[in-house]
């Protein structure tokens, strides 16, 4: 369903995220946009930075139809919330490592969730280092095959008193189980250490 000339980049279908409100063939819901411009990240920004393939009037027409059907599309609280469901409402922002297929950062993006790899940002191939400071810089939990490597970068920051977003490891996987892993896993407690996904 279109939701006429007073929001034309937004549509529902029941299909689609539950039916929730999104742009218009995306994945991305009404209700995580508001999400991140409520946590401060501007719509600007939000284009620049997280989706590069949507054009700023769709970020401002799901703003608009966001603000106007508060509370129906409020984002929910993940820390205040328990289950699945609530926790795949916002995905933390993630950074999948060089040895994470691409067809992962597709796929999450698909569901409208925010998930830039290492190689969008010309950093394939880059020391694990400053993948980390990268990650850190961006407010961005690493995901990585590679625990080893997770360890010892984990190690090095809390030698120096250092936080980081976190780092969440996992064994190589299909997508779809990647995918559903993700969406069911608690954020919640992932700051500043190593998790299994």
């Amino acid at each position: 369903m279109m939701f006429g000339s007073k929001y034309p980049h937004i549509s529902s279908h029941p299909k689609i995220c539950g039916g929730e409100p999104c742009i218009t063939g995306t994945r991305v819901s009404v209700r995580n946009i508001g999400a991140y411009v409520q946590m401060g990240v501007a719509p600007e920004i939000f284009v620049q930075d997280y989706y590069p393939w949507l054009s700023k009037g769709e970020v401002f027409s799901a703003l608009a139809y966001f603000y106007d059907h508060l509370p129906e599309v409020e984002p929910i609280d993940i820390a205040e919330q328990s289950g699945p469901r609530s926790r795949s409402i916002i995905l933390p922002q993630l950074l999948p490592d060089a040895n994470v297929p691409y067809g992962l950062v597709r796929a999450l993006r698909e569901r409208g969730r925010d998930s830039v790899h290492v190689k969008d940002i010309g950093m394939r191939g880059a020391p694990d280092r400053d993948v980390l400071n990268a990650a850190i810089h961006s407010n961005r939990i690493i995901l990585t095959y590679n625990i080893g490597n997770a360890a010892n970068l984990d190690d090095s920051l809390r030698k120096k008193n250092m936080t980081h977003p976190g780092i969440l490891v996992s064994t190589e996987r299909s997508i779809p189980d990647l995918v559903e892993r993700l969406e069911s896993f608690d954020f919640t407690q992932i700051n500043s250490s190593v998790r299994h996904l």
